[in-house]
């Protein structure tokens, strides 16, 4: 079927820097193939260019995957876990090491201190990192307890809830934290957090 003005498809974005869904703006002097399309996750148009990675249908495919060795990965670990350590023992510590006294150091002789150095480039930089850390631990926590195999594959004409897992094909995996206006939500994933779109229907044909 030919394209439309108005109808979804697949194309590479200039500002978010993946293939996301676009919505035909403009077709080419030919009638066949887009050459204007605006991007229903950040709203910019640009020039159609052709999605970079791999079919839909081949990226669920390789998604589930991905998922299901993930799940078995997180059971045998549990297994393991649960071998290794049986319910109601007690871990048995090593005796305690004899303290060992350290060779007295030679006396050396005492130099003029420097004067203390302005520290609030560090710091604001220390502020940056906790940040970035809190969140992937946040992550990593509410990701352990999630059941791995009840991960949906994101699709921008899905509608999510919050706390629902979703498996983002260059994201990885994330959980809904929050909605944003009925038509959009926010996952976080490792790497932060994102607002993607959700619930818009294909235009009719």
């Amino acid at each position: 079927m030919p394209l439309r003005v108005g109808q979804d498809i697949d194309a590479w974005c200039t500002k978010c820097r993946l293939d996301t869904t676009h919505v035909v703006v403009a077709m080419g002097p030919d009638g066949i193939k887009p050459k204007r399309v605006e991007c229903t996750s950040c709203n910019g148009q640009h020039n159609y260019r052709p999605p970079k990675t791999a079919k839909p249908q081949q990226r669920g495919a390789a998604v589930s995957e991905r998922v299901i060795a993930a799940a078995a990965a997180q059971k045998a670990m549990a297994e393991a876990t649960a071998t290794a350590k049986p319910a109601g023992s007690k871990p048995t510590l090593p005796p305690p090491a004899e303290p060992r006294l350290p060779p007295p150091r030679p006396a050396r002789a005492s130099r003029p201190k420097s004067p203390a150095k302005p520290r609030a480039a560090k710091s604001a930089d220390a502020g940056v990192s906790a940040s970035g850390g809190s969140k992937r631990n946040e992550w990593s926590r509410r990701i352990e307890e999630m059941d791995l195999t009840t991960a949906r594959t994101y699709s921008m004409r899905q509608t999510f809830a919050v706390d629902d897992l979703i498996e983002h094909p260059n994201f990885g995996l994330g959980i809904v934290t929050d909605l944003v206006d009925g038509s959009k939500c926010g996952i976080l994933f490792e790497s932060g957090r994102r607002v993607l779109a959700m619930g818009h229907a294909p235009a009719a044909s």
